[in-house]
């Protein structure tokens, strides 16, 4: 069961879905949104939270996340992603309050998934193998990284992250 709405939505704060298992694409699209709760969602689609200023946390069990799912959520501060299998292309793009993630069984961090996430000072991505270009470009305030079973790193990948040091990059 899927759920979909119109997009540009400026009056929604707060959504409450308790039986529904995905989310379409740009669903959310609005600036208003707050507070989201959709306890048993599996798949979010492409650009689904995109725009959605107000939005301050995201704590879903979603295992897909589609592209540019909450990228310009320029309040979004946390996220805990549990069962997401993986962070795609511009996931949390330009997410500039974005302080911490948390995504455990993740294996693979797409192209700019991260990308001017200014704020952002802690990842735990414990399970992450390859990390895309540009992923973490421009991520000012981070200051470690430690991914214990990375196989691969494509170019840029922590380009522009000015505190971060080869030395503080841990694998």
């Amino acid at each position: 069961r899927g759920w979909e709405t119109s997009s540009d939505n400026d009056v929604l704060e707060s959504v409450w879905l308790p039986n529904a298992t995905s989310v379409g694409e740009q669903v959310f699209r609005c600036t208003r949104l707050v507070h989201v709760s959709l306890p048993v969602i599996e798949s979010i689609g492409k650009s689904a939270f995109w725009v959605c200023s107000w939005l301050r946390s995201v704590s879903l069990d979603a295992q897909f996340l589609g592209d540019c799912a909450f990228a310009s959520c320029s309040r979004l501060r946390t996220v805990s992603l549990p069962y997401a299998r993986f962070a795609s292309l511009s996931l949390f793009e330009r997410c500039h309050n974005l302080e911490s993630v948390s995504m455990p069984i993740a294996t693979e961090v797409r192209r700019r998934s991260f990308t001017e996430c200014s704020s952002l000072t802690e990842v735990s991505l414990p399970a992450v193998r390859h990390v895309g270009s540009f992923a973490f470009f421009y991520c000012d305030k981070l200051e470690a990284v430690s991914f214990p079973r990375l196989e691969s790193v494509h170019r840029s990948a922590f380009s522009r992250c000015r505190r971060l040091s080869k030395e503080r990059i841990s694998v």
